[in-house]
């Protein structure tokens, strides 16, 4: 059979003794830790985050080689907010009713309390003016 293959039997017998070569076994081991590392960062994490948590953990590996072990085993980090069709921004769903009536003089203090808000979150508002 190694004859029709073209291969040596010594190594024939090697792939039978250790089918995995040790850097195959080796990324089997960072692809448990990079597993767990991309769960505990509720499924974020790129491959950068990732290799920085390796490394804090005592680990030596390169970017590159956790970026082709997350691309070989479909693991990579969740981007953006999921919109659903049909959904629009600026749809009031719960009117508060109108208690004051557009009367602010009170004639005692702590019986009406009023307030404003100046900040509405917008996905994609990074800050500075509205306009």
């Amino acid at each position: 059979m190694c004859r029709i293959l073209g291969i040596h039997r010594s190594g024939f017998y090697n792939w039978l003794a250790q089918p995995l070569c040790q850097r195959a076994v080796e990324d089997l081991r960072l692809l448990t830790l990079i597993q767990k590392s991309w769960m505990e960062s509720g499924q974020v994490y790129g491959y950068r985050p990732i290799t920085c948590d390796l490394k804090a953990a005592g680990e030596i590996c390169g970017k590159n080689r956790v970026l082709r072990i997350m691309r070989a085993h479909n693991v990579c980090a969740l981007r953006g907010y999921k919109r659903h069709p049909g959904f629009q921004c600026g749809k009031v769903h719960h009117l508060a009713e109108n208690r004051l009536s557009r009367q602010f003089t009170v004639g005692q203090p702590d019986v009406t309390w009023v307030t404003d808000f100046t900040y509405v979150n917008r996905p994609g508002f990074t800050g500075g003016s509205l306009v």
